[in-house]
């Protein structure tokens, strides 16, 4: 994983910070996961998260899932079923 990351470096010029970086794993012995975790110098994440302000790993079968998204949309004067409508109708 290291290697990858690397390379990652070498051929973006970016670096990854390590110290704001967070581990997810599905699956995983906790015995490879606390050595991952040493050896990449991050901490270990859990699901669900937020990303950019959507709910990940979550049950969007739940309206627990939404109601973040319906409360932010609200802020901005948005109505959450109107967007969803909106986007079953694309799919």
């Amino acid at each position: 994983m290291c290697v990858v990351l690397n390379l990652f470096k070498a051929i973006s010029g970016l670096k990854v910070n390590f110290t704001k970086s967070q581990l997810y794993v599905i699956n995983v012995q906790e015995s490879w996961l606390n050595k991952a975790v040493l050896v990449l110098k991050c901490k270990v994440g859990n699901l669900p998260f937020v990303y950019l302000g959507l709910p990940i790993g979550g049950d969007a079968r739940r309206l627990s899932f939404w109601k973040p998204i319906e409360l932010n949309l609200d802020c901005h004067g948005g109505n959450l079923n109107i967007y969803l409508s909106e986007v079953a109708w694309f799919c």
